[in-house]
């Protein structure tokens, strides 16, 4: 895991979220991505996540993870 290469998804939604993750969906499958491995949420203004949510556009996570989750 020492690929260190950032990827941004922008075909998945993320559909809710907690305090360490977000649950993200291509509209057939959900996996969890840990808040720790996100790189930036691209839409967020870094107010209230929740009422947020929908505006998000992508999301940057290490390429790993991305392949790992099937996100790419």
């Amino acid at each position: 895991m020492g690929n260190k290469r950032m990827v941004e998804v922008t075909d998945w939604e993320i559909k809710h979220h907690t305090e360490t993750a977000i649950l993200v969906t291509d509209g057939d499958t959900e996996v969890w991505i840990p808040l720790s491995l996100v790189e930036e949420l691209a839409g967020y203004e870094g107010e209230d996540l929740d009422e947020e949510i929908e505006k998000l556009e992508s999301f940057t996570v290490p390429e790993w993870i991305a392949i790992q989750k099937g996100l790419i």
